[in-house]
């Protein structure tokens, strides 16, 4: 089974938020730098991403760390384009995923 988790975000060209998943505050860094998106991810106080392009129905990999469960993506709701700030939390969103039925680090580094 897998659970999901919609992230709200907001169509600025530079954001930082916390979220909590599953007892674990995610702090997540948004930037539009040049035509892309890029992320800083912190899991606790540990960072975990740092400055990766965002990109459509991409998972965003991490370095691995028993800090973080599951994994985040960032979808367009409209296509198949990468995402651009104008759209973030409406046309491209952002959803953890977390596959329950088995141990899933979520890391792809």
């Amino acid at each position: 089974m897998i659970e999901y988790s919609l992230i709200n975000m907001k169509p600025i060209p530079a954001q930082r938020f916390t979220t909590e998943i599953g007892g674990i505050t995610y702090g997540f860094t948004f930037r539009q730098l040049g035509r892309a998106v890029y992320v800083w991810l912190t899991a606790g106080n540990v960072s975990v991403v740092s400055g990766q392009m965002v990109e459509h129905a991409t998972k965003i990999p991490f370095y691995a760390s028993p800090h973080v469960s599951g994994h985040f993506t960032v979808y367009d709701t409209r296509g198949t384009e990468h995402p651009n700030y104008e759209g973030l939390g409406t046309r491209w969103i952002l959803v953890h995923e977390l596959n329950k039925s088995e141990e899933d680090d979520g890391s792809d580094l």
